[in-house]
């Protein structure tokens, strides 16, 4: 099961690796991010010192703007790669995608994804304010985070508003607990392998956390995105096989 699902995740991959280089387009704002002080790259991530919002009103502002286009161009790449995989329109044209419905599915994601944003940074901020430690504070994000999952696929695939999306991916969790902890299990052994290379590259040229960033959006997302579609979709099948065997 877990080969042939390897298989197909790398073949939709492939597919659509054309749309997977549209995820390059983020490393200007890494760029950008590094242009602000006490930020810095580690494990193929960003990382943004907290305080940074309170130090300057011009930075702040810049912060801010950036974020917010980042996540207005991470949601359209991240609703285009799973409606893709939802259609298996890997040889179709990027402009038919456009035309249709990508455009609706990344505006919810946006939206989403801008308030699920505001509302970590307000929890994070809670959680600085009460001098938590730092990995109850990390612990926490995580699991709450995860509990969000599949809201991309639930967006795209279900056609949904926000509201009945979210309440999608819980029941979709609830009704399928294996597929959830299968893919966290796989984001860890992604993120722990950006780790090793990351290391090994640094030892060798220093510039480990640069091409783990770049490894991190057209690698780790898109494989991610198309691991949960795959999932989520075939809670179809499952209803398909129950119809097939009551009839």
């Amino acid at each position: 099961m877990v080969a042939k699902l390897v298989s197909r995740v790398l073949k939709h991959y492939s597919d659509n690796f054309i749309t997977v280089l549209g995820f390059a387009m983020l490393l200007v704002f890494v760029l950008l991010f590094l242009q602000l002080p006490s930020n810095f790259l580690s494990s193929g991530s960003i990382m943004l010192e907290f305080s940074i919002l309170s130090e300057n009103l011009l930075e702040s502002a810049v912060l801010l703007l950036s974020v917010i286009v980042f996540l207005l161009i991470y949601s359209a790449f991240v609703a285009l790669i799973v409606f893709a995989v939802r259609k298996d329109f890997g040889k179709v044209k990027l402009y038919y995608y456009l035309n249709e419905k990508v455009y609706s599915f990344a505006k919810r994601y946006f939206l989403f994804n801008l308030g699920f944003s505001a509302a970590l940074f307000v929890l994070l901020s809670a959680f600085v304010y009460l001098s938590a430690p730092e990995a109850l504070t990390a612990f926490v994000l995580f699991v709450v985070a995860a509990l969000f999952i599949f809201v991309p696929q639930s967006i795209v695939v279900d056609e949904g508003s926000i509201e009945a999306s979210i309440l999608n991916n819980f029941e979709f969790i609830g009704q399928n607990k294996k597929y959830f902890f299968l893919v966290l299990a796989a984001g860890i052994v992604l993120v722990a392998l950006i780790n090793l290379a990351e290391f090994f590259i640094d030892s060798l040229f220093f510039v480990g956390s640069f091409i783990t960033i770049a490894l991190s959006l057209i690698v780790v997302v898109p494989l991610m995105e198309i691991l949960k579609t795959e999932l989520y979709t075939r809670k179809f099948e499952l209803v398909k096989r129950t119809i097939h065997i009551s009839r």
